[in-house]
């Protein structure tokens, strides 16, 4: 489990995010959303494609919204923010 906890970071988006909403340079804004972009759609391919996900996703015993789906509803609404954030 230590190996799956490590997939994802908590600090993972606080560069892109003060960037994003503290400066003024529109070129910085950009990269930094792309950077968080880029973030989002790794985590949201563990969730999909890691095998190790797979298996706990198919575990009968556990209820549709895990950790796991609530996780990749935020990653969702997060891309959906970023998105239309410029």
């Amino acid at each position: 489990m230590d190996k799956i906890a490590n997939l994802f970071s908590s600090a993972a988006f606080d560069s892109s995010i003060d960037a994003i909403t503290s400066s003024n340079d529109s070129k910085v804004r950009a990269t930094k959303r792309e950077s968080a972009l880029a973030i989002i759609r790794r985590y949201r391919n563990y969730l999909v494609k890691d095998g190790r996900m797979k298996l706990i996703k198919a575990n009968p015993f556990v209820h549709p919204f895990t950790g796991l789906n609530l996780l990749n509803f935020a990653l969702l609404d997060m891309e959906k923010n970023l998105l239309i954030s410029l």
